[in-house]
């Protein structure tokens, strides 16, 4: 579920800290945005702690009556150190209370921190991405809180037409919602696109933030190939040769195209459209493929003006042997523009801290957006003292990665006070030079102390991950050792909190444990401070470190074809098909296939394994890189709200006990003393349920011989995985030629939503038939049926072809003949890896859906034979 910004439902908490003596510091740290009903941590530094020790009390009250007292607790500090206290604060609670924000108040410091609008993530699944009118629209909804587990609250389901109107309104429990679902679309279905919404309903008429998907409604029929385009350049510059163009065909059953190419070139800009240009091409495509070659010098000639900031306009048209059906392409994706690249540097360090490493990082991409892929690069580094003298020069060669990504590591002189960098790209083979520059800024101190944080062994899932400090080493004349507190966030939450001292060395390792390596996916921000005194100056150092780590489910679930899941199967239709599912035990799978032609009409999927990771991405609460110039900075860009209360001069505060006493008024949330392990507390909730779930009949193919059963998608079922994490699922695969495209989403009993990698499965045979109809026809009006034959066999085959239709279907041939034949009868000679197409004219006489069937059969030799019925819709004309 996508982060949905700050609303006006928000809670409000005051924390009040008493302190038994002045010269105690307090850095207390809470996310930027916390959740409802999950734990708020707040994480409280003490530095400087007397002898004696200090006691800190953490009040929260509402915001609208502050008189009541939610939570209340004492933390007592011994010594320097960290504590962590969290308090989990549910949204039906809080609605209920009407309290609506978060005051944190340390002392006479102050701070309001907003509370996101859901409890948790929202993912919604269709079928597939785009129907006809009369279809049936199935969807589930994943609903889980933000530890991924199943969520308590009542959904609100609404499904709109393409004129936002909403046409049907479900109320669901989580548990209900995520088995199947179905929304019938009426047979005059507004053409456009529809749209499915939910959201956690709150007991009155407030809600939260909706999730919202899309799919498209329109009359369309299922292609049975598609082309494809790739050009050898994204960019064409002035000194661009030639240029070539990869065309590729191919049926949805993954077997090479058959067929003819035509090409035409020409130049786009928005404000003046399409200028077509003389160049073009018509090759045959051999084995599915070919290719054009176009010098850029004779498109665009010298002695003209070079047509700079516009693209190149290329139209593809693919046409099959055999059927004259067609597949078109425009493409504009190449840009014509001077230079080549761009160079960017957002992801390197914007601050650098002399005496330390410094990070560059480059994002080299063509002007259309594509990476700069092993691209050769030239780089200088200079680095200056205050006098403006330069102490060092560092210049070097280095080829970009395959994703134009460019990382070096510098370590950089302690005078420093000023870094210039230079990054140039040589691309011989475009002939191209591009450079740019880059100058970090200082980082901000008062003490000359910097700590810095870097990651040298990634968390695995068998293995704990390393962290490495360096920091500015303590003096000799020190007696007391410096604690470095260490915070792992992930997902807008403190996920890992621990501390380490400082090292006469200046460098620490921090080992985070592998348990971990789940719940930091797909990123985690690491932080590191300390607190400094130099003299009389003091202050809090600090750093941050954004990891981008493995896109990893905390409860995996995976897809395996029949077999060892390596070697290669050929499936024919209405064979059985032994899929396997292996996950954790007991976990429930949601599964989905789609006939993947889907794809080539639509292609936004409504919920993908990225697209998953993408909305878990989204509750991050930091910025960039999460550095800057200062504590400040660095904690907002980490997504942290933060206070430091000093007591340092300050008047000497009275010792305030709650030991043993009562506090706040009926209804308050109750106190629980703190202790260094984080202790939540929750408000149990009464259980409500509405529910108006529409029974789902299996969608199951029908054991025939005739070849009749060709759904979009199929299997839009619920399982369960046993005690061992295993299910074999016994199908019968449909009717369709094509390749199927399988899917699964998993729950688990414990904690974990996770969406598959997607499993490809081709379904095909040597010799079959294709009938082609339009999506409805007009009754009495004469219609062109095309019936294909294919053979991939070795050898030519000699057939016959009977067409024959129920009552309501006359075959024109008969009529104009004066014949009384209730089918069309024809015979072919389809050569080897061959196509032979028979156009059979028929007039529908009646409404609704008539069946017309389809017999080819081998005259001789293996007798091989494909029957096929489908239903064709005639309506009336209007």
């Amino acid at each position: 579920m996508a982060r949905f910004g700050i609303t006006a439902l928000t809670l409000v908490c005051f924390i009040h800290i008493m302190l038994v003596a002045s010269g105690t510091k307090f850095l207390v740290t809470l996310p930027k945005q916390p959740h409802y009903d999950s734990e708020l941590l707040a994480t409280v530094t003490a530095v400087n702690v007397p002898p004696q020790g200090d006691f800190i009390t953490l009040t929260y009250r509402g915001a609208k009556d502050s008189s009541r007292i939610l939570n209340k607790t004492e933390l007592e500090f011994k010594n320097d150190g960290v504590q962590t206290w969290g308090v989990v604060f549910p949204w039906k609670r809080m609605q209920n209370l009407e309290e609506t924000g978060v005051k944190f108040e340390i002392g006479t410091e102050e701070k309001t921190l907003y509370f996101l609008p859901d409890p948790g993530y929202i993912f919604i699944q269709t079928d597939k991405p785009i129907y006809t009118p009369r279809q049936t629209v199935r969807f589930r909804i994943i609903a889980v809180d933000d530890y991924q587990v199943l969520a308590k609250y009542q959904l609100k389901v609404d499904i709109k037409n393409p004129g936002n109107i909403i046409v049907d309104r479900m109320r669901y429990s989580a548990e209900e919602a995520f088995r199947s679902q179905t929304f019938e679309l009426p047979w005059e279905a507004t053409v456009g696109i529809w749209s499915i919404s939910a959201n956690f309903e709150d007991l009155g008429a407030k809600y939260g933030a909706t999730k919202t998907v899309e799919f498209e409604v329109r009359e369309y029929v299922l292609p049975r190939f598609s082309a494809d385009l790739k050009i050898n350049t994204d960019v064409i510059t002035r000194n661009t040769g030639w240029v070539t163009f990869f065309i590729s065909g191919k049926y949805v059953y993954n077997r090479p195209l058959q067929g003819k190419v035509e090409m035409q070139l020409g130049v786009w800009d928005p404000d003046n459209g399409v200028q077509m240009l003389p160049q073009w091409c018509s090759p045959q495509l051999k084995k599915g493929k070919a290719r054009c070659n176009f010098m850029m010098t004779k498109v665009f000639p010298k002695d003209k003006k070079f047509p700079k900031n516009k693209r190149l306009y290329v139209s593809l048209n693919v046409t099959e042997a055999g059927t004259g059906e067609n597949d078109t392409i425009v493409d504009t994706s190449v840009f014509i523009a001077h230079p080549y690249y761009e160079i960017d540097f957002s992801a390197a360090d914007q601050y650098f801290k002399p005496g330390f490493p410094y990070t560059l990082k480059a994002d080299i991409r063509s002007k259309s957006g594509l990476p700069g892929s092993s691209v050769l690069l030239y780089f200088y580094i200079y680095c200056k003292n205050k006098d403006g003298k330069k102490i060092i020069k560092v210049t070097d060669y280095q080829k970009s990665d395959n994703e134009g990504k460019f990382v070096e590591v510098f370590k950089l002189p302690k005078e420093t006070e000023k870094v210039e960098i230079m990054v140039g790209v040589l691309d011989w083979s475009r002939d191209v030079f591009t450079y740019d520059r880059h100058s970090p800024t200082k980082q901000k101190t008062i003490t000359n102390q910097y700590i810095h944080v870097s990651m040298l062994k990634p968390i695995e899932s068998w293995k704990e991950g390393t962290v490495e400090l360096l920091y500015t080493a303590d003096s000799s004349s020190t007696t007391k050792k410096t604690k470095i507190t260490v915070q792992v966030l992930s997902k807008g939450q403190v996920i890992h909190t621990t501390t380490t001292l400082k090292n006469s060395d200046g460098r620490s390792l921090i080992k985070l444990p592998s348990y971990l390596h789940p719940v930091a996916s797909p990123s985690m921000r690491v932080l590191a401070y300390y607190y400094a005194t130099v003299g009389n100056k003091s202050e809090f150092v600090v750093d941050s470190l954004l990891v981008d780590t493995e896109d990893t489910c905390i409860e995996e679930i995976s897809i395996f074809p029949p077999g060892d899941g390596h070697s290669f199967q050929v499936h024919k239709p209405k064979d059985k098909y032994e899929m396997e599912l292996l996950g954790e035990a007991n976990t429930r799978v949601g599964l989905a296939a789609v006939d993947e032609a889907v794809f080539l009409v639509n292609n936004k999927q409504t919920l993908t394994r990225k697209s998953f990771f993408q909305d878990l991405q989204s509750h991050d609460q930091g910025e960039g890189e999460g550095e800057g110039e200062d504590i400040k900075s660095i904690l907002i860009n980490s997504g942290l709200q933060h206070l430091i209360f000093d007591t340092e001069g300050g008047p000497e505060a009275a010792i305030y006990s709650i030991r043993g006493g009562g506090v706040g008024r009926k209804g308050h949330f109750t106190r629980v003393r703190a202790s260094h392990k984080a202790t939540v507390f929750n408000i149990p909730m009464s259980k409500e349920t509405v529910s108006n779930r529409r029974e789902n009949k299996r969608n199951v193919a029908p054991p025939q011989t005739v070849r009749k059963y060709f759904p979009e998608a199929w299997l839009f079922e619920e399982f369960k995985l046993d005690s061992t994490g295993f299910k074999k699922l016994d199908l019968t695969l449909p009717d369709s030629i094509t390749t199927w495209s399988f899917m699964a989403v998993s729950l688990s009993p414990h904690r974990g939503v996770c969406v598959s990698k997607p499993l490809r499965q081709d379904v095909q045979k040597l010799f079959f038939a294709v009938v082609r109809l339009p999506y409805k026809v007009t009754r009495l009006e004469e219609v062109k049926v095309r019936v294909a034959i294919y053979n991939y066999r070795l050898n030519p085959k000699e057939i016959k072809g009977v067409v024959s239709g129920v009552d309501g279907i006359c075959f024109s041939a008969n009529s104009i003949r004066r014949r009384t034949e209730e089918d069309h009868t024809f015979t072919a000679i389809v050569p080897s890896k061959g196509i032979v197409t028979e156009v059979v004219k028929i007039i529908p006489l009646k409404n609704g859906e008539l069946t017309l069937r389809v017999d080819v059969q081998e005259i001789n030799g293996k007798k091989e034979r494909d029957v096929v019925e489908k239903k064709i819709l005639v309506v009336v004309s209007s």
